[in-house]
């Protein structure tokens, strides 16, 4: 960047900063928002690819293949936490309190032990617990086979985003994002334009995504093998990362532990809507915010003296007035790209406006699969005679 832009972009931020608090701006934070100005601008062009292709799947499977999707996308989440989630955030806390970088790769090697270890364990457990999570989550057989699957691929991609965060390799982290959005997209145009944009064709996109975006930390994992089997690090990342892994669940739940139980209550277009809307406000929200966290959490991990906490608590005064002005602005438009209706009392329906699509959904769990109609015709009332008898006749002559 410009010497004159830096300059310009740092008088405005100590300007703004003293505008709000009434006091002057630290060099240090300057320093830093400056720097993660560049990572920012990056991410947020990120996240509107991944956005763009978030609401181009929903639009191409529409509100019910949508909803089955997010639904194996949240499980997948919830499943690689034990695997990646605690002992990769632990791993990144050790590697931002090393200076050399033998010692980081030391880390990632016995990051790499444990994660392999849980992921054989993880996989085992839902290999044998799979008819059973076809009962709890209204799933079919088929949707849980490709839901551990997914776990598979997800946990390798969050791996090499906390590889990167922990090494501080911002390029390298925009690169994972990147192809994973740009891949993924892509992937998807293909299916379109060949006529195969169906759920698990999508489902394969995200696997072929998930697996291109993990490589870009590849380079970061063979120099860890090739140290060789390194212990000294994996008692503390078990010991830390059991609180993160904790935190994580807590946290993933509160986040979207609705959307699995309106599954099983209201059936996948219910969650489909539900989703566009979700991330057509907080989920646009968080995603930035989650930028920030994700270059200050390294820093948080050297901060000896709670400078850094103390700034930020400052600053998270403003997310809340940030996060309803992005989403009424923003919320509406992306809807509208999703071309999904719009419901402020979100599953409040009006008389008239059940789907195809939610007869079937109700029919699901009380009939045997052959018995579902394919096709569903809705009528104001069925042509009668004066003692109340349906004319089946004139059914026939309207086509039903």
């Amino acid at each position: 960047m410009p010497h004159s832009i830096t300059r310009a972009v740092r008088q405005t931020l100590s300007h703004l900063w003293h505008m709000v608090f009434r006091e002057p701006a630290p060099e240090a934070v300057l320093g830093h928002i400056e720097r993660f100005l560049f990572f920012g601008i990056g991410m947020v062009a990120v996240k509107l690819v991944s956005a763009g292709a978030q609401v181009f799947v929903g639009r191409v499977l529409g509100p019910a293949g949508y909803g089955q999707l997010t639904v194996v996308l949240l499980l997948a989440g919830y499943f690689a936490v034990p695997i990646v989630g605690g002992w990769g955030l632990a791993f990144t806390r050790i590697a931002a309190q090393e200076t050399e970088p033998k010692a980081r790769l030391a880390a990632l090697n016995s990051l790499l032990i444990v994660s392999l270890v849980l992921c054989v364990l993880v996989c085992g457990i839902l290999i044998v617990l799979r008819r059973y999570l076809v009962i709890w989550l209204s799933l079919d057989l088929r949707l849980v086979h490709w839901t551990i699957a997914t776990t598979l691929l997800y946990a390798w991609w969050v791996l090499a985003r906390q590889i990167a965060q922990a090494f501080q390799a911002w390029r390298t982290y925009l690169a994972v994002e990147m192809i994973l959005s740009v891949s993924l997209l892509v992937v998807v145009l293909v299916l379109v334009w060949g006529d195969r944009a169906g759920l698990f064709p999508v489902l394969t996109a995200f696997w072929a995504a998930y697996a291109l975006a993990g490589l870009g930390a590849a380079g970061f994992m063979a120099r860890a093998v090739r140290l060789g089997a390194v212990l000294t690090h994996i008692k503390p990342i078990l010991r830390h990362g059991g609180f993160m892994l904790l935190t994580g669940l807590v946290t993933l739940s509160t986040y979207s532990l609705d959307r699995i139980i309106l599954h099983k209550r209201l059936g996948p277009e219910s969650v489909g809507l539900y989703q566009a809307h979700f991330m057509a406000t907080f989920g646009i929200v968080s995603a930035l915010l989650a930028i920030v966290l994700t270059y200050l959490f390294p820093l948080f991990c050297r901060d000896g003296s709670g400078g850094w906490r103390r700034s930020v608590e400052r600053l998270s005064l403003l997310q809340y007035p940030v996060t309803v002005a992005l989403s009424l602005i923003v919320g509406r438009f992306a809807m509208w790209l999703y071309d999904y209706p719009l419901s402020v009392p979100l599953f409040v329906k009006e008389p008239g406006s059940m789907s195809a699509d939610d007869v079937r959904v109700y029919l699901q769990d009380k009939l045997a699969k052959y018995k579902i109609p394919e096709r569903v015709d809705f009528m104001d009332a069925f042509p009668r005679n004066p003692t109340g008898k349906i004319l089946k006749h004139q059914l026939k002559k309207m086509g039903l």
